[in-house]
């Protein structure tokens, strides 16, 4: 399971993930947002039910894909799941930021910390698929 370089780009993904749980996507005179800030605030800011989820579910699927490594197409399809909720969460954060008044852009590193975590998942992905590739060539020769 750990000596797949796949394996090690989820768990990159995953790592990248709880490091934005404290970065803030949105920074101004007056308040910051991260997902941990979103959580103990009660949902303050409109939609941080959807960005939460989003979050939450690109926080779970990297993780949950590392165990499923006996089933590569289910774990290349969690894979491609999570990068649509990091997608959608990168979407929904800079929807929310761009909608607040004084942004600045230097202090909401949360804003661009996701496109390391689209390129970690996009690497597992690709790992995967080498795999399955391998497999079936394999069986092919037998």
């Amino acid at each position: 399971m750990i000596q797949r370089v796949q394996t090690l780009w989820m768990l990159a993904a995953l790592i990248s993930q709880l490091v934005l749980a404290f970065l803030p996507f949105a920074a101004g005179p007056g308040y910051s947002y991260s997902a941990w800030t979103l959580l103990g605030q009660g949902h303050v800011l409109p939609g941080a039910s959807t960005l939460l989820t989003a979050f939450g579910m690109g926080l779970l699927m990297p993780l949950m894909a590392v165990f499923l490594y006996k089933k590569r197409k289910v774990q290349a399809r969690v894979l491609v799941y999570a990068l649509v909720s990091q997608g959608l969460f990168s979407i929904f954060a800079w929807a929310r930021a761009l909608g607040m008044e004084g942004l600045n852009l230097a202090g909401s590193a949360g804003l661009f910390w996701p496109v390391i975590s689209i390129v970690c998942l996009s690497l597992a992905i690709r790992g995967v698929m080498k795999d399955e590739a391998l497999v079936r060539s394999m069986d092919r020769v037998r």
